[in-house]
């Protein structure tokens, strides 16, 4: 690589320095001219020395001197510590002057920044010192090892760009497929609720809220308390079981307000063993009782428990199947 670097001044100094890039693999040879230029200035009548040195980094302001003429020294380059260098040089009051430094296969300690100091006598007697910089950069070139792990990382990027979009591209597939079976499950709860609603309203009034429970009365007379248990697990919740007298009354009040049926089968029974009331949706002891005049009667044919309208909605036992009955059932539901 071959770059010319060179910096002029009005002072008729002028640095050049070949090549201004210095590259370790293929620069072969360095050369350093300093020259001062007569005519340049009128007011300098002769040039006493030049002096070139060289700082090994461009910002820094400590200067080494590498090579000096002066006019006592007939010509003669001195050069300061610098191997393989060839100098040559003059001062020449009538003519140009300079000193000129050549390297023969240099080493990047060459790199850095030259200065040339030419010392002179302007024509009123004064003393004069010019300088001027020229810099030699240092090509950078990264080594093998830093090219492999460079090489070595971008195929390491290069793979996980692809894992990234494979990855990517199964996970789109997915979330499709996702999106579709949501949309299909969407459809089918759709469905099953608006099926659900149509079975509810048709078997079932709307339904009444007490705390934490929904009441649904029934449209149609009660068949069989296992049958009726269904239709109230189709709901979610049980034939309905009274806990304590709040909830009697809560139940018994919004009864009142329906005179279309005699009395509502309730999930209470003492079926498995005489006496013992249960309730058939949870299997819990029948706790609270609040019986009807003369019940319960205790016959063995009676064994459900029901709230009979004629008693203000009292409990009596009653059997379990009678089509003769103008009985609704009450399934109880938590919210």
């Amino acid at each position: 690589i071959l770059i010319l670097a060179l910096l002029f001044s009005v002072s008729g100094l002028v640095v050049e320095v070949t090549p201004g890039v210095f590259d370790p693999d293929g620069s072969r040879s360095l050369t350093v001219n300093c020259t001062f230029s007569r005519g340049v200035r009128d007011d300098v009548t002769a040039v006493v020395s030049l002096i070139v040195s060289r700082s090994q980094y461009s910002s820094s302001d400590t200067f080494i001197d590498l090579a000096s003429i002066n006019e006592y020294s007939s010509n003669q380059v001195n050069v300061f510590g610098s191997e393989n260098t060839t100098a040559t040089g003059s001062i020449d009051p009538q003519k140009n002057s300079f000193i000129s430094l050549y390297w023969d296969s240099p080493s990047t300690r060459e790199a850095g920044n030259y200065r040339c100091s030419a010392q002179g006598i302007t024509s009123v007697g004064h003393s004069i010192v010019e300088t001027e910089d020229a810099e030699v950069r240092l090509l950078l070139r990264p080594d093998d090892h830093q090219l492999n792990r460079t090489k070595l990382l971008q195929d390491r990027l290069k793979s996980i760009d692809l894992r990234l979009s494979e990855f990517k591209n199964s996970t789109d597939k997915e979330m499709s497929a996702l999106k579709q079976d949501i949309t299909k499950s969407d459809t089918f709860i759709a469905e099953i609720r608006r099926r659900f609603e149509t079975i509810q309203s048709t078997l079932f009034d709307r339904p009444v809220r007490y705390e934490n429970s929904r009441y649904y009365v029934s449209k149609h007379n009660w068949r069989y308390p296992s049958l009726d248990e269904s239709m109230c697990d189709l709901l979610g919740g049980s034939l309905l079981e009274i806990s304590d007298v709040n909830e009697f009354k809560a139940v018994s009040d919004f009864l009142r307000n329906d005179s279309a049926f005699d009395g509502v089968l309730t999930g209470g029974s003492h079926e498995d063993k005489e006496g013992a009331y249960v309730f058939m949706g949870s299997g819990r002891e029948m706790v609270y009782k609040n019986w009807a005049p003369g019940e319960p009667k205790g016959t063995r044919d009676e064994n459900c428990v029901v709230l009979l309208k004629q008693y203000g909605w009292q409990m009596a036992v009653k059997p379990c199947f009678d089509n003769r009955l103008n009985y609704r059932f009450v399934c109880e539901t938590e919210l």
